[in-house]
Protein backbone atom coordinates (compact mmCIF):
# COMPACT_ATOMS: atom_id res chain seq x y z
CA UNK A 1 0.00 0.00 0.00
CA UNK A 2 2.80 2.45 0.80
CA UNK A 3 4.86 1.70 -2.38
CA UNK A 4 1.73 2.65 -4.18
CA UNK A 5 0.79 5.88 -2.32
CA UNK A 6 4.53 6.91 -2.52
CA UNK A 7 4.02 6.26 -6.20
CA UNK A 8 0.87 8.26 -7.36
CA UNK A 9 1.89 11.17 -5.23
CA UNK A 10 5.78 11.40 -6.02
CA UNK A 11 7.27 10.67 -2.30
CA UNK A 12 10.95 9.53 -2.99
CA UNK A 13 12.15 11.16 0.08
CA UNK A 14 11.06 11.90 4.08
CA UNK A 15 11.32 15.27 2.99
CA UNK A 16 9.11 14.96 0.38
CA UNK A 17 6.03 13.67 2.12
CA UNK A 18 3.08 15.80 2.05
CA UNK A 19 -0.39 15.71 3.94
CA UNK A 20 -2.13 18.03 1.26
CA UNK A 21 -0.98 16.05 -1.69
CA UNK A 22 -2.34 12.64 0.46
CA UNK A 23 -5.45 14.28 1.17
CA UNK A 24 -5.65 14.94 -3.01
CA UNK A 25 -4.99 11.55 -3.74
CA UNK A 26 -7.67 10.47 -1.51
CA UNK A 27 -10.28 12.55 -3.08
CA UNK A 28 -9.18 11.32 -6.50
CA UNK A 29 -9.07 7.38 -5.40
CA UNK A 30 -12.73 7.99 -4.26
CA UNK A 31 -13.83 9.62 -7.44
CA UNK A 32 -11.76 7.07 -9.22
CA UNK A 33 -14.36 4.58 -7.19
CA UNK A 34 -11.79 3.21 -4.96
CA UNK A 35 -13.54 2.03 -1.71
CA UNK A 36 -13.80 3.85 1.93
CA UNK A 37 -12.74 0.94 3.38
CA UNK A 38 -9.63 0.39 0.99
CA UNK A 39 -8.37 4.11 1.39
CA UNK A 40 -8.87 4.03 5.32
CA UNK A 41 -6.40 0.79 5.15
CA UNK A 42 -4.02 3.19 2.90
CA UNK A 43 -3.83 5.91 5.05
CA UNK A 44 -3.77 3.67 7.91
CA UNK A 45 -0.22 2.45 7.17
CA UNK A 46 0.75 5.91 5.47
CA UNK A 47 -0.12 6.86 9.11
CA UNK A 48 2.08 3.96 11.01
CA UNK A 49 4.38 4.52 8.84
CA UNK A 50 4.72 8.16 9.93
CA UNK A 51 4.47 6.95 13.30
CA UNK A 52 8.07 4.62 12.60
CA UNK A 53 9.74 7.57 11.55
CA UNK A 54 9.22 9.54 14.44
CA UNK A 55 10.77 6.95 16.96
CA UNK A 56 13.17 6.30 14.63
CA UNK A 57 14.00 9.84 14.59
CA UNK A 58 14.18 10.41 11.38
CA UNK A 59 10.88 12.94 11.15
CA UNK A 60 10.08 15.33 14.15
CA UNK A 61 6.77 14.52 13.49
CA UNK A 62 4.22 12.37 11.71
CA UNK A 63 2.40 14.91 9.09
CA UNK A 64 -0.05 12.10 8.37
CA UNK A 65 -1.32 12.42 12.32
CA UNK A 66 -5.37 12.12 12.74
CA UNK A 67 -5.99 12.08 8.80
CA UNK A 68 -9.52 12.27 8.33
CA UNK A 69 -11.26 8.52 7.31
CA UNK A 70 -13.88 8.14 4.87
CA UNK A 71 -16.84 6.83 6.21
CA UNK A 72 -17.30 2.84 5.77
CA UNK A 73 -20.76 2.75 6.43
CA UNK A 74 -21.91 5.19 3.72
CA UNK A 75 -20.83 3.23 0.96
CA UNK A 76 -21.81 -0.61 1.43
CA UNK A 77 -20.41 -2.62 -1.81
CA UNK A 78 -22.87 -5.68 -0.83
CA UNK A 79 -25.57 -5.64 0.99
CA UNK A 80 -25.64 -8.57 3.69
CA UNK A 81 -28.20 -10.83 3.94
CA UNK A 82 -29.52 -13.12 6.51
CA UNK A 83 -29.32 -16.80 6.64
CA UNK A 84 -32.85 -18.79 5.15
CA UNK A 85 -33.47 -22.27 6.60
CA UNK A 86 -33.21 -23.96 3.44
Amino acid sequence: MLGRLFADCGFARLRDLDRRTVERWADAREVDGMGPRTINAHLAALTAFGNWAVSAHRLASNPFVRMPKRDENADLRRERLALRPA
